[in-house]
């Protein structure tokens, strides 16, 4: 089935969708005679589509202002479609630097945290009040704005505990290790050795890991986050009688166009991610729904309780 927008103004290409479990498949339509350069504009149009999220919803427009919009040419609404059209665009995204995203998302910072202050630059960690920047009411603009990667795990160790936070962020823990499980064997991992983290979605065959989104990055001694890796295919990672080979990852697919080690891919996967986390309510405990969420520091064991209303 083929969406189109109804928003007036600039408007991205046709796009074709496909269900699967978190994310949905995002395919762009190509002229025969149009090329593509940019590793990352590339990807929309390979099977790596089916790791992006499905951006359709936002607020609504009201007619009278389309009408107008319409009669008036350039308008609000315009204005407004151009946005929409930009922050869906990974070519926008600023790895080293500030963009559009960045920029809105100040708004959905949590201004109370001591230890990670809003005022913190991009790249750095800040925790996000999820409940206003998933409300169409209070951001028009969700669900096609993303937060950082830096910025999804943080709120998610913030919203599991104060104290998971706390351990994270503690230099003196080498090995940090936070997991959200469930029944379906559908998880998701964050784990910090040192200053590389690793965050993904997997599934746990015994013999091997099958990750659906796989990302690493790095922070350095000022606390600044960069994205080094992501995954461009589904792929796994070996389990042996010494662990889990955490660097490790084999992709299914290798693709021409688009390279895991990209700092642009990497940065906007890590969006993706974010946003999983987010919307998924990732920190949720509850034993009826089959959801786990536990952490490990340095071989110390640690589970989040259960809900109380169970």
């Amino acid at each position: 089935m083929i969406l189109t927008s109804s928003i007036v103004g600039p408007q991205p290409p046709q796009r074709k969708y496909h269900d699967s479990r978190f994310f949905q498949s995002l395919i762009f339509r190509r002229n025969e005679n149009e090329k593509v350069t940019d590793t990352i504009r590339a990807a929309f149009h390979t099977a790596k589509g089916s790791y992006l999220p499905f951006f359709t919803t936002h607020k609504a427009i009201p007619e009278d202002d389309l009408e107008n919009s319409e009669e008036e040419g350039n308008g609000q609404n315009d204005e407004f479609a151009l946005l929409l059209y930009q922050l869906q665009d990974p070519e926008e995204g600023q790895p080293n630097g500030t963009d559009l995203h960045d920029e809105k998302m100040r708004d959905f910072y949590q201004t109370h945290i001591h230890d990670l202050p809003a005022s913190l630059p991009p790249r750095h960690m800040h925790i996000i009040n999820h409940i206003t920047y998933t409300s169409t009411d209070h951001n028009p603009l969700y669900p096609r704005l993303l937060p950082r990667l830096c910025d999804g795990i943080a709120t998610a160790l913030y919203e599991t505990s104060t104290k998971c936070l706390e351990q994270f962020l503690d230099p003196s823990i080498r090995v940090f290790e936070w997991r959200h499980t469930t029944d379906s064997n559908s998880n998701i991992i964050i784990r910090r050795t040192g200053t590389r983290v690793l965050c993904g979605v997997y599934t746990n065959h015994g013999f091997h890991y099958y990750w659906s989104m796989y990302v690493r990055s790095s922070i350095d001694l000022s606390g600044r986050w960069t994205d080094t890796f992501a995954a461009t295919s589904s792929g796994t990672t070996c389990v042996t009688a010494q662990g889990v080979e955490w660097d490790e990852f084999v992709p299914e697919q290798r693709y021409d166009e688009c390279e895991a080690g990209d700092r642009d891919w990497a940065l906007y996967m890590g969006r993706c991610l974010a946003y999983r986390l987010i919307v998924w309510r990732a920190w949720r405990a509850c034993r009826y729904a089959g959801l786990k969420v536990e952490w490990e520091t340095d071989g110390e064991m640690h589970e989040k309780p259960y809900l109380v209303q169970e």
